[in-house]
Parts: C-alpha cells; structure tokens; sequence
C-alpha cells in the first residue's frame, strides 16, 4: 500500500515498526518534548499529542502508514511505520508447535498480505515495541 508517494523502504525511520490491531490503541513516551506530529496516511492511523511527551496511536482502517514527531526545537524526535491489522481478506495466521523450554518461538504470527506480506501483531502479552 502507498504511504503518501513513498515505500516503506524509502522513509527512513528512527524506531521499530509499531504493529497495531484496529481495537487497541498505543501510549508512546518520548525522552524529549514534542511540539507537532506529521501522519503520513491518517486513513489508516491517527498520532495525537496528549501531552508534549506522550502520544497516542489510534489504530483506523487496516493498512500501513507511518508518522514523524518534531521537536520542539525543530529536530526529527521519531520517524516510525506502523502496520495496522484487521479482519479482513488478505490475511494470513500461521501457527507453530512450540517447545515448552523455547522462549523464542511465537505460537502464532499474523501476516498481511495485500501485495507484500507483513506482520501484523495484536500485542498480546504486553510487548514493548517503543
């Protein structure tokens, strides 16, 4: 899916990719003060400010997007991609047999699959992805 004219290889991002599902939102605290947030397709996420050190992600429309947060002294504090998942077509839900001793395995990966697969996760079991 575009991300306002640009791939998600192209835009260069500061942090990890957030995956999100449509029905929970994310807290992110910043370790600076923001003054304003750009979101590259608000179709699919929108980034609020609550205060200036903490935003909130609201998951939308399923897809993928990507937002900057700026300074307030006007340096690039986060660039970041976020995969929004869904019940929709176009989905994938792998699930494996895990040794009970091996921490590593994920019993269950959901991937979106519109033209290239990515992981959709529904951060279960509070995973930090700051």
């Amino acid at each position: 899916m575009p991300l306002a004219s640009a791939s998600m290889e192209e835009i260069e991002t500061t942090h990890p990719i957030l995956r999100l599902s449509q029905d929970k939102s994310e807290l992110i605290t910043l370790k600076e003060e923001a003054a304003s947030v750009i979101v590259g397709n608000p179709t699919h996420v929108s980034v609020l400010l609550d205060t200036s050190k903490t935003l909130i992600i609201v998951p939308r429309q399923a897809g993928a997007s990507h937002f900057t947060v700026i300074g307030k002294d006007g340096s690039t504090l986060m660039q970041r991609h976020v995969i929004v998942g869904g019940p929709k077509k176009k989905y994938i839900r792998i699930r494996r047999s895990c040794d009970a001793n091996d921490r590593s395995c994920q019993a269950t990966s959901t991937y979106f699959c519109p033209d290239v697969c990515h992981e959709v996760s529904d951060n279960a079991g509070g995973t930090n992805r700051r």
